[in-house]
């Protein structure tokens, strides 16, 4: 879900450092630069993921991957709607699962944030002297320019790449990788194929809730309580996750949680129209 999640330490990021170097670049051992931890409360979207994976292992494309040009998969939807969490959640099964040696993290909110993310790559590559190099455009495209050289396979992901326009200049056009985008653009087609990721179902949505506040030996009247709480928030996974976390701190039923919610809703409604 695209739930906030605090930035990882340096311990916690392991192996987000190169483990070992050669004067290439090309021979960097590891590098993993996602920064967030892995959801323990990440639940239901199997088909996404699936679709994700089987994308970029689908036979029919090895004659593409011979002649090294990226294969591209946009996860599109509105806010709130869990792309970054998705994201995140096939980050760490594709590093489990040993598809890819490099996992890079690019946010892609802004030129700023895309050019900082670079340099944060750069950082952790020894061969790379981004003290001597101060335009960090010029270190973003020699960045570029090693995944398109590196023999070793990686996954690039750019978070939050809401306006394609920006990012288009920064994307590797060959090599031995993939590519994988979050954004709520419509028009990607030219750029990617697009997975839409739609709200969760009241039942999916369920689960994850009661998973969530770790409740899932639930009655039928809490299960019933906690349907009426995904049905208010009209299945979004944050504003569920939200809603989840308030329940565990505070250890209100469902029902309580969703008389506050509607509370709250009617208050606010009042203040906007007086």
């Amino acid at each position: 879900m695209d739930v906030e999640n605090p930035p990882l330490t340096a311990a916690e990021r392991e192996p987000s450092r190169v483990e070992e170097t050669n004067s290439s670049p090309a021979e960097v051992s590891m590098l993993w630069t996602v920064p967030y931890s892995r959801n323990p409360h990440f639940t239901g979207r199997d088909d996404l993921l699936d679709q994700i994976a089987q994308y970029f292992s689908d036979e029919k494309l090895d004659e593409l991957r011979r002649v090294a040009l990226i294969q591209t998969q946009a996860i599109k939807g509105l806010g709130g709607i869990g792309k970054t969490q998705i994201a995140v959640e096939y980050a760490y099964r594709d590093r489990g699962a040993g598809h890819s040696m490099h996992t890079l993290w690019i946010n892609a909110a802004s030129e700023e944030a895309i050019l900082s993310s670079f340099v944060a790559i750069a950082e952790l590559i020894p061969a790379f002297t981004t003290k001597d190099e101060k335009d960090q455009s010029k270190l973003a495209a020699t960045i570029k320019r090693w995944m398109e050289e590196c023999q070793q396979h990686w996954l690039l992901i750019f978070d939050n790449a809401d306006d394609i326009s920006l990012i288009q200049e920064y994307l590797p056009q060959r090599g031995n990788g993939n590519l994988l985008l979050t954004t709520r653009a419509n028009a990607v087609s030219s750029l990617a194929t697009a997975l839409e990721v739609e709200k969760m179902g009241v039942m999916e949505g369920t689960y994850f809730l009661l998973h969530r506040v770790q409740r899932l030996s639930a009655t039928d009247e809490e299960s019933n309580e906690a349907a009426n709480v995904v049905i208010a928030l009209d299945g979004f996974p944050l504003a569920l996750d939200q809603a989840g976390a308030y329940i565990e701190e505070t250890g209100c039923s469902f029902g309580d949680y969703l008389q506050i919610y509607q509370a709250h809703r009617k208050s606010k409604k009042w203040h906007q129209i007086h």
